[in-house]
């Protein structure tokens, strides 16, 4: 089970979940505030999660390989959920809003009580 702060930090932190392989639906040109990041972020915090990921485990490959060697010092792809894995990094990276309480905030001006809902949420 991951969290996440386990997510953002596979993502970003010490970055070895890639979550945007060859193969996977790349991200659109649209701005990071859109319905459907927004949504993700929302049902986080309403406590319905993220759904599960699909992980290709490639640490396991021998570092020859060609998808070791295609994607350097990433351990793991994301083969679906790369959508959910973009909104939790931008959001946490306050690069769009969600409505709370009437008023649109970013992830650093919400209550801490509630970056740590966020944050210890179940993927």
């Amino acid at each position: 089970v991951v969290t996440i702060q386990k997510l953002y930090d596979l993502l970003v932190t010490n970055p070895t979940l890639h979550p945007n392989p060859i193969g996977q639906r790349p991200p659109t040109l649209a701005s990071y505030q859109n319905n459907k990041n927004v949504g993700i972020i929302l049902s986080i915090l309403d406590g319905f999660g993220i759904d599960s990921l699909i992980i290709r485990d490639i640490s396991i490959c021998n570092e020859n390989h060609t998808l070791r060697k295609m994607y350097g010092s990433y351990l793991y792809l994301i083969i679906d959920g790369g959508h959910r894995c973009r909104a939790v990094k931008a959001f946490i990276s306050n690069k769009f809003t969600i409505p709370l309480n009437g008023k649109d905030v970013l992830y650093r001006d919400l209550d801490q009580n509630i970056k740590n809902l966020f944050l210890n949420s179940y993927v």
